[in-house]
């Protein structure tokens, strides 16, 4: 017996991209590469603010920001190795080898997954450190709650 064809194959169709709007993309934009707040980047972009905090709702936004915050971070990451550098040979710049430092963990947290190095899994996670550190701890004060035996005399 011969198959016969539907009568109407169904269209092949591409999946929807999801669009960002110039405007809101131009405010995503303020505020992730100049660090201007959201109400001051909204009307920059004329739009309001509670468009664009409705904006972050969407998942594709979220992406989009997450992404830009990658690209600046990569900038701002590109120039460390000299600058630590150039701070080996001068005078005492903690402070600045700090912030290097500091940059380079956000680089760090930002390729990994959102726990870090840890993996996602339903239940509770208890995770034990080790507690070796260049901090000292601080001393914990434990308190006995164990109950004293009664007094023979005071009962009644």
């Amino acid at each position: 017996m011969k198959e016969i064809a539907p009568p109407f194959p169904e269209p092949l169709r591409k999946p929807r991209t999801a669009v960002i709007p110039s405007r809101i993309a131009h405010a995503l934009k303020l505020m992730v590469d100049e660090g201007k707040p959201i109400h001051l980047a909204a009307q920059a972009s004329g739009v309001s603010t509670h468009i664009v905090r409705e904006a972050f709702a969407k998942p594709h936004v979220l992406e989009y920001v997450r992404k830009r915050r990658q690209m600046l971070l990569a900038s701002v990451n590109a120039r460390n190795i000299q600058r630590l550098a150039e701070i080996r040979d001068a005078a005492d710049n903690m402070p600045a080898v700090n912030s290097v430092l500091a940059l380079e963990r956000m680089a760090g947290d930002a390729t990994s997954t959102p726990g870090g190095s840890l993996s996602h899994s339903p239940g509770v996670t208890i995770v034990i450190n080790s507690g070796q550190s260049d901090e000292r701890q601080p001393v914990k004060t434990t308190i006995d709650l164990t109950a004293n035996p009664p007094d023979p005399d005071d009962r009644p």
